[in-house]
């Protein structure tokens, strides 16, 4: 389902027809790349979804009823405090291995990123993983930024 297919959709729902939400909107603050706007399947409700931990939070742009008169929250606070919470915070110390919680956040990664399940099965990233394990240390996973420039020097070698 395209952008704006998923945006028809939301405004023909009892919450999207009734609110003012701008899906399109370009966030200012920085905290927007750790969530995704989401909203409920079953009455359109808008929400956003921690990238980390999955967690649903209420959009900071819906707008409740507060002693018969609306306010608008238009703060990212909760979504901030959110991010600092030991829920959130998936470091292996704090979550030691279990078989079905890998397989939850392969399932995880898959999904979010709209993957194709067969990845798992590529030869490549089964090598990836196997890399991974036999690391002496645990790994530093460099940024998007970092992995782009390689790739550029990769090109660059190459040609």
């Amino acid at each position: 389902m395209s952008h704006s297919d998923w945006v028809d959709w939301w405004l023909q729902t009892d919450y999207g027809s009734k609110s003012k939400i701008s899906w399109d909107v370009t966030h200012v603050s920085g905290i927007w790349k750790d969530y995704f706007q989401v909203a409920h399947s079953a009455d359109g409700a808008a929400k956003v979804m921690c990238k980390r931990c999955c967690a649903i939070l209420e959009h900071p742009y819906t707008t409740k009823k507060d002693a018969n008169r609306k306010v608008g929250r238009h703060s990212t606070t909760t979504m901030t405090r959110h991010l600092k919470t030991t829920a959130c915070d998936r470091t292996p110390t704090d979550n030691p291995f279990s078989q079905e919680g890998w397989e939850d956040d392969l399932l995880q990664f898959i999904t979010i990123n709209r993957l194709p399940f067969h990845l798992i099965e590529h030869r490549i990233f089964q090598s990836l993983i196997s890399r991974a394990h036999s690391a002496p240390n645990p790994l530093t996973i460099p940024s998007a930024d970092t992995i782009r420039r390689r790739l550029s020097i990769r090109v660059l070698d190459r040609q």
